[in-house]
Formats: structure tokens, sequence, C-alpha cells
């Protein structure tokens, strides 16, 4: 599995999930995936799923 800076596993499904800008409305920035989920990512979360992403990616096949 290979992820670009731009993605993270969704908090909620675990698939590879989109980062997008914040609507105007809120500060966070959100992740979306292809299931729909659209969520909110706090940065202590954020930093989080990208260090889970990391262990998926440097994970010997």
């Amino acid at each position: 599995m290979n992820f670009d800076a731009e993605t993270v596993p969704c908090p909620t499904c675990w698939l590879p999930a989109d980062l997008v800008d914040p609507p105007a409305w809120d500060t966070y920035p959100h992740s979306h995936c292809p299931k729909g989920h659209d969520n909110a990512l706090i940065p202590a979360v954020l930093a989080h799923l990208r260090t889970l992403q990391n262990r998926v990616v440097e994970r010997p096949a």
C-alpha cells in the first residue's frame, strides 16, 4: 500500500481518505473517504493518523 502526503486512514472505516481544506465554518482540515465519511481532524488526531499510515507503509510484505 502506498499513501501520499495528502492521504490518511479514515478514522471511521480505515480506508485511505483524502485530506481536504476545511469548510468556511471550520478551522480544521477534513478527510473524505470512498465510503463518504467526512471527518474533521484536529491536529492531534491528524498526527496520530499519519503515524499509523507510516506504520502501514513501512510494514514488510
